[in-house]
């Protein structure tokens, strides 16, 4: 029995099939943004995947796009090389 494949291949070749999207070899990924969740524990809980993340990419800058209240968490976390802290400018407002 063959052995299905991944998830992240299948999405990536449903991708290429859909618009010519060139493949980036992990090697070349220099940036990653991450966005934080919005709670505490779930930001928490996220920990050990960015600690993944910067292990697949060493040499990427490893940046996390968080809310006021769970950035904090990142500030002196060795795995993200900078923080973005983002406000909404109003409950359910938008853009």
């Amino acid at each position: 029995m063959e052995n299905p494949p991944l998830a992240g291949e299948t999405f990536a070749k449903l991708l290429r099939m859909k618009r010519n999207i060139k493949e980036i070899p992990f090697g070349e990924i220099r940036r990653v943004l991450i966005r934080s969740a919005n709670w505490v524990g779930d930001a928490v809980m996220s920990l050990p995947a960015i600690a993944s993340i910067r292990l697949s990419f060493p040499g990427a800058k490893i940046s996390i796009l968080a809310k006021p209240w769970v950035g904090d968490l990142f500030l002196e976390n060795k795995m993200v090389d900078r923080l973005w802290v983002y406000r909404t400018p109003g409950a359910h407002q938008g853009f």
